[in-house]
């Protein structure tokens, strides 16, 4: 965007795109750098092939929300596990569950909600209690299954309700959604930042939840022996365990 790697070294980090709309004519697009010795840089509508006329074509909050939602946590370790024990059809409910959850978690928080649970310490700590029991039963109940034959197993794969519901006591979903609401909100109304999130959130994470599944239903086929097939599952089970602990850290 800047001339040189010069002007780059010299630049603050924040840049912001500025409408400005003389009489009745189309509003214009500015790209607007603070430097550091207090001089500005400035250039037209066509500054960068993201902005054109007024509108943002690629929000950076995609990356962000790609790289929290995809890192390792408890519904990355609940997906690989539900598609290597049910198989990836099996598993749909599960991911779509996750995705609307977490959808409507990011869209609540953008209107207003993170931060209020935020000032309320005794909720925020309750949840994650909640979130860690659920996940260190979760975990229980995957090593137990070891030892009772697929055949006479009453387990079940995750409903979209069941789903739904974890997200709303997953404080990591809460974490990176407040902090999307917090780093990477663009000054609009409420109502229109948390559809945003939402979209933005839900969109996102059906394709990580899709990756996922599938990556346990790949591994089922690779981990074919009894022995291998204990390994692997009772490695699941300890991080689901661990990321149970992760939740205080």
């Amino acid at each position: 965007l800047l001339h040189n790697a010069e002007q780059a070294d010299k630049a603050s980090v924040m840049c912001f795109v500025q409408y400005r709309e003389a009489s009745k004519k189309e509003p214009k697009t500015f790209l607007s750098v603070q430097y550091v010795d207090g001089r500005s840089y400035r250039r037209g509508r066509d500054f960068c092939p993201l902005v054109r006329a007024g509108h943002m074509i690629f929000d950076p909050l995609y990356i962000f929300a790609l790289v929290g939602l995809a890192s390792p946590g408890p519904n990355v370790v609940m997906l690989i596990a539900s598609g290597a024990r049910f198989g990836f059809r099996r598993t749909l409910p599960h991911v779509i569950g996750v995705a609307v959850g977490v959808s409507v978690t990011a869209g609540v928080t953008g209107l207003g909600l993170g931060a209020l649970i935020l000032q309320y310490p005794t909720v925020s700590f309750g949840l994650k209690l909640l979130a860690a029991r659920w996940i260190f039963y979760l975990g229980y109940r995957l090593y137990q299954s070891l030892n009772v034959p697929k055949a006479e197993s009453r387990d079940r794969p995750f409903s979209i309700f069941d789903a739904v519901l974890f997200q709303w006591v997953n404080p990591k979903v809460w974490a990176i959604a407040m902090a999307a609401a917090a780093g990477y909100g663009l000054g609009q109304p409420p109502m229109q930042e948390g559809l945003r999130l939402a979209v933005t959130f839900g969109g996102i994470n059906l394709f990580v939840c899709l990756f996922y599944a599938n990556a346990g239903n790949w591994l089922a086929k690779f981990f074919n022996t009894p022995v291998l097939w204990h390994r692997f599952m009772t490695v699941m089970a300890a991080l689901m365990a661990l990321s149970g602990l992760a939740i205080f850290l």
